[in-house]
Protein backbone atom coordinates (compact mmCIF):
# COMPACT_ATOMS: atom_id res chain seq x y z
CA UNK A 1 0.00 0.00 0.00
CA UNK A 2 0.97 3.54 -0.81
CA UNK A 3 1.76 6.13 2.03
CA UNK A 4 -1.80 7.82 0.95
CA UNK A 5 -4.01 4.86 1.39
CA UNK A 6 -2.05 4.19 4.65
CA UNK A 7 -2.71 7.96 5.83
CA UNK A 8 -6.67 7.40 4.60
CA UNK A 9 -6.83 4.05 7.16
CA UNK A 10 -4.74 6.35 10.05
CA UNK A 11 -7.23 9.28 9.78
CA UNK A 12 -10.27 6.79 9.22
CA UNK A 13 -9.42 4.81 12.70
CA UNK A 14 -8.71 8.28 14.86
CA UNK A 15 -12.49 9.22 13.13
CA UNK A 16 -13.58 5.53 14.65
CA UNK A 17 -12.46 6.97 18.13
CA UNK A 18 -13.93 9.73 18.07
CA UNK A 19 -16.94 8.05 16.71
CA UNK A 20 -16.98 5.37 19.52
CA UNK A 21 -16.25 8.69 22.42
CA UNK A 22 -19.29 10.32 20.99
CA UNK A 23 -21.22 6.94 21.26
CA UNK A 24 -20.06 6.51 24.89
CA UNK A 25 -20.70 10.50 26.14
CA UNK A 26 -24.26 10.31 24.47
CA UNK A 27 -24.95 6.82 26.40
CA UNK A 28 -24.00 7.67 29.36
CA UNK A 29 -24.89 11.38 28.93
CA UNK A 30 -28.66 9.93 28.95
CA UNK A 31 -28.16 7.15 31.80
CA UNK A 32 -26.80 9.88 33.93
CA UNK A 33 -30.08 12.20 32.57
CA UNK A 34 -32.30 9.69 33.26
CA UNK A 35 -31.17 9.05 36.54
CA UNK A 36 -30.73 12.26 37.60
CA UNK A 37 -34.62 13.49 36.75
CA UNK A 38 -35.92 9.97 38.46
CA UNK A 39 -34.30 10.95 41.71
CA UNK A 40 -35.52 15.27 41.14
CA UNK A 41 -38.90 14.39 39.89
CA UNK A 42 -39.36 12.28 44.00
CA UNK A 43 -37.85 15.01 46.04
CA UNK A 44 -40.12 18.07 44.10
CA UNK A 45 -44.07 17.43 43.92
CA UNK A 46 -45.01 20.96 44.12
CA UNK A 47 -43.74 22.57 40.79
CA UNK A 48 -45.67 25.53 39.01
CA UNK A 49 -46.76 25.20 35.59
CA UNK A 50 -44.03 27.32 33.99
CA UNK A 51 -41.63 25.03 35.25
CA UNK A 52 -42.82 22.16 34.47
CA UNK A 53 -42.74 23.29 30.84
CA UNK A 54 -39.39 23.78 31.28
CA UNK A 55 -38.23 21.19 32.83
CA UNK A 56 -40.19 18.95 30.60
CA UNK A 57 -38.47 21.48 27.25
CA UNK A 58 -35.15 21.09 29.02
CA UNK A 59 -35.52 17.12 29.25
CA UNK A 60 -36.34 17.22 25.79
CA UNK A 61 -33.35 19.05 24.56
CA UNK A 62 -31.44 16.91 26.95
CA UNK A 63 -32.32 13.85 25.60
CA UNK A 64 -32.25 15.17 22.07
CA UNK A 65 -28.45 16.39 22.65
CA UNK A 66 -27.74 12.75 23.56
CA UNK A 67 -29.37 11.15 21.10
CA UNK A 68 -27.94 13.26 18.75
CA UNK A 69 -24.10 12.40 20.41
CA UNK A 70 -24.78 8.51 20.03
CA UNK A 71 -26.43 9.10 16.18
CA UNK A 72 -23.73 10.98 15.22
CA UNK A 73 -21.26 8.61 16.39
CA UNK A 74 -23.00 5.64 14.78
CA UNK A 75 -22.85 7.15 11.42
CA UNK A 76 -18.89 8.50 11.95
CA UNK A 77 -18.18 4.89 12.84
CA UNK A 78 -20.16 3.59 9.32
CA UNK A 79 -18.34 5.83 7.39
CA UNK A 80 -15.35 5.25 8.89
CA UNK A 81 -15.27 1.49 8.65
CA UNK A 82 -16.76 1.76 5.04
CA UNK A 83 -13.50 3.84 3.67
CA UNK A 84 -11.71 1.70 5.75
CA UNK A 85 -13.21 -0.75 3.10
CA UNK A 86 -12.47 0.78 0.75
CA UNK A 87 -9.09 1.28 0.84
CA UNK A 88 -7.98 -1.93 1.53
CA UNK A 89 -6.50 -4.45 -1.19
CA UNK A 90 -9.04 -6.21 -3.01
CA UNK A 91 -8.19 -9.58 -4.02
CA UNK A 92 -7.59 -10.75 -7.55
CA UNK A 93 -9.84 -13.56 -8.92
CA UNK A 94 -8.42 -16.14 -9.78
CA UNK A 95 -9.14 -15.51 -14.03
CA UNK A 96 -7.51 -12.04 -13.80
CA UNK A 97 -4.66 -13.72 -12.37
CA UNK A 98 -4.66 -16.14 -15.23
CA UNK A 99 -5.15 -13.55 -17.43
CA UNK A 100 -2.38 -11.49 -16.50
CA UNK A 101 0.13 -14.09 -16.43
CA UNK A 102 -1.04 -14.95 -20.12
CA UNK A 103 -0.31 -11.41 -21.15
CA UNK A 104 3.21 -11.35 -19.33
CA UNK A 105 4.15 -14.18 -20.83
CA UNK A 106 3.28 -13.49 -24.11
CA UNK A 107 4.97 -10.14 -23.56
CA UNK A 108 8.37 -12.28 -22.90
CA UNK A 109 7.80 -14.29 -25.72
CA UNK A 110 7.57 -11.35 -27.87
CA UNK A 111 10.70 -10.02 -26.68
CA UNK A 112 12.83 -13.18 -27.15
CA UNK A 113 11.39 -13.42 -30.52
CA UNK A 114 12.68 -9.78 -31.25
CA UNK A 115 16.03 -11.00 -29.94
CA UNK A 116 16.06 -8.51 -26.45
CA UNK A 117 15.50 -11.62 -24.81
CA UNK A 118 17.77 -15.09 -25.20
CA UNK A 119 15.98 -18.07 -25.29
CA UNK A 120 17.71 -18.99 -21.46
CA UNK A 121 16.42 -15.56 -19.96
CA UNK A 122 13.20 -16.37 -21.97
CA UNK A 123 12.62 -19.81 -19.78
CA UNK A 124 14.18 -18.30 -16.84
CA UNK A 125 11.36 -15.56 -16.18
CA UNK A 126 8.71 -17.63 -18.16
CA UNK A 127 9.46 -20.23 -15.04
CA UNK A 128 9.91 -17.30 -11.99
CA UNK A 129 6.43 -15.99 -13.57
CA UNK A 130 4.51 -19.35 -13.68
CA UNK A 131 6.08 -20.37 -9.98
CA UNK A 132 4.89 -16.66 -8.97
CA UNK A 133 1.38 -17.41 -10.14
CA UNK A 134 1.00 -20.56 -8.20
Amino acid sequence: MNKLNNAKIFISVLIIILALALILIGTVGAISYSLYTASDSSQQESISNRQTWLETYTDIAAQFYNIFMIISGILLLLVSISRIVDVLPKKQSKEDNNEELLKSIQTLHSLYEKGILTEEEFKERKALLLSANK
